[in-house]
């Protein structure tokens, strides 16, 4: 099963360790990925190990789990693509226009 998990605290870390024990494919969607290691582990107060689990990666990029998303859900390829256009409305002009 695909199991993608949104905050990299740790709740969310340790419900990815346990997911990805049980050979699950675990992505961390996390402010700071750099900092989350693929091997976890769970170590009780005895410097014992007793949960492990490697993740498939951590990542910040919300466009590129909503592809991963879509693809689960529909079954389809994607891919993120780069945004050359900044759009925005504002109150007093309603038409559409672009910014640098």
């Amino acid at each position: 099963m695909n199991i993608t998990i949104v905050g990299a605290g740790n709740v969310g870390t340790q419900f990815a360790v346990h997911c990805a024990e049980k050979w699950h494919k675990v992505t961390i969607y996390g402010s700071q990925p750099e900092k989350i290691n693929k091997e976890l582990k769970t170590i009780n107060e005895n410097d014992k190990v007793i949960h492990r689990g490697t993740i498939e990666k951590a990542t910040n990029s919300e466009t590129e789990e909503c592809c991963k998303i879509v693809e689960g859900l529909l079954d389809i390829k994607t891919s993120p693509l780069p945004n050359y256009l900044n759009i925005t409305l504002t109150p007093s002009n309603p038409i559409l226009h672009t910014h640098d």
